[in-house]
């Protein structure tokens, strides 16, 4: 326990480990005195702490205090969920910047179609990383890159939207729809015509 820190770490001893089936033995290898005891929640709770959280998360969790398990087992969860659902893939920079790039030319591209093929009045504008459709109505749409966040954000009559890659997918961060729907939806709505947009 670290320096300054009071209290007592609950130590799990009711539970048999699945990977224990008495053919592993030693002074130093837990084996169940008879046969596998049921799981009590305080040590459901000491295996989820120790699991979302680590060593150190399950000794904050069993120290006596006012904060009760059922607080610090939701905190656990929430930290967790925050984590798992938050990190997307791992990239570095370039590779971020790489991507974010190709996806901004590509909806120049695509933008250019729309007005030179099906007629759609509207004014596409680049300044680094930040792309800006106008409409004939006046409205726009704003995509751009934030590279410490490994995002793209788009910024519409309809809100604003954070997207994360994700098993090689743009997802919304909030609602899990992918970048390329959501463009399609938007500029189809802001525009009055029918649009697709895909995203590389």
């Amino acid at each position: 326990m670290e320096p300054g820190c009071t209290g007592t770490v609950e130590v799990v001893t009711d539970v048999r480990l699945p990977f224990s089936s008495g053919m592993n033995s030693g002074p130093f290898w837990p084996q169940a005195a008879n046969r596998p005891r049921a799981i009590t929640p305080a040590a459901s709770f000491n295996l989820l702490v120790a699991g979302e959280l680590g060593v150190a998360g399950l000794a904050l969790a069993t120290m006596p205090g006012s904060v009760t398990n059922k607080v610090i087992w939701h905190g656990a969860r929430a930290v967790r969920e925050c984590f798992m659902s938050g990190i997307g893939e791992i990239m570095n920079e370039s590779e971020f910047l790489a991507l974010a790039d190709s996806i901004i030319k590509s909806l120049e591209t695509q933008a250019d179609k729309w007005f030179d093929e099906l007629d759609v009045d509207l004014e596409c504008e680049r300044s680094g990383n930040v792309l800006t459709l106008t409409f004939e109505n006046g409205s726009q749409v704003v995509v751009n890159s934030q590279a410490p966040l490994q995002e793209m954000w788009v910024a519409a009559r309809s809100g604003g939207f954070h997207y994360r890659l994700q098993n090689g997918r743009w997802m919304d961060t909030r609602s899990g729809t992918e970048l390329g729907a959501s463009l399609s939806a938007i500029c189809s709505e802001q525009s009055g015509t029918p649009l697709t947009v895909s995203v590389p």
